[in-house]
């Protein structure tokens, strides 16, 4: 079994779905609020095939991220994969005020290291920890994607950190 640690996020806009979804394609501008981020090059128009280069520093350390647009399905949903052992999707629905994003990030924790992260975060109860972690790295990003359509940044709402066994 492979532990996944699967982060989702959510903010809520008030435009329409097809305004939203453009708005995140191509996203490079938006991840570059993430405090983590120190560039971000896109190869293409942010259709399927686009990569991104992501240059990342935090604590001291620094790395890269390349990432590829697997599938989009405008104006619905965006995936991506990684070089690294991480992949994800944006997804944008109609709701009553305008439309909702929702990030959903899925990291093999195996692959990142060798021991059993979730028995390691579920043992000593650091979901919160996780969680908090990884939200001060997106809420950035939603905050910069809400402003830049006009929404109200306080309305960036974080999900649930989850571990799923596959």
């Amino acid at each position: 079994m492979v532990d996944v640690v699967t982060l989702t996020v959510t903010a809520t806009l008030p435009v329409d779905q097809p305004v939203a979804f453009d708005a995140l394609v191509p996203f490079d501008t938006h991840l570059k609020a993430a405090p983590a981020v120190r560039s971000v090059k896109r190869h293409g128009e942010g259709d399927i095939g686009t990569t991104y280069h992501v240059e990342l520093q935090r604590y001291g350390k620094r790395g890269t991220i390349e990432t590829e647009v697997t599938s989009l399905d405008h104006p619905r949903r965006l995936s991506w994969q990684a070089t690294r052992p991480i992949d994800g999707s944006w997804t944008v629905e109609t709701s009553p005020v305008g439309s909702t994003i929702q990030i959903e990030i899925d990291i093999d924790a195996e692959l990142i290291t060798s021991i059993d992260l979730g028995w390691v975060v579920r043992r000593l109860g650091l979901e919160r920890l996780l969680r908090r972690a990884l939200a001060r790295e997106l809420k950035p990003v939603l905050t910069h994607l809400v402003r830049d359509v006009g929404g109200n940044p306080s309305a960036v709402e974080l999900g649930e950190v989850q571990i799923r066994m596959q």
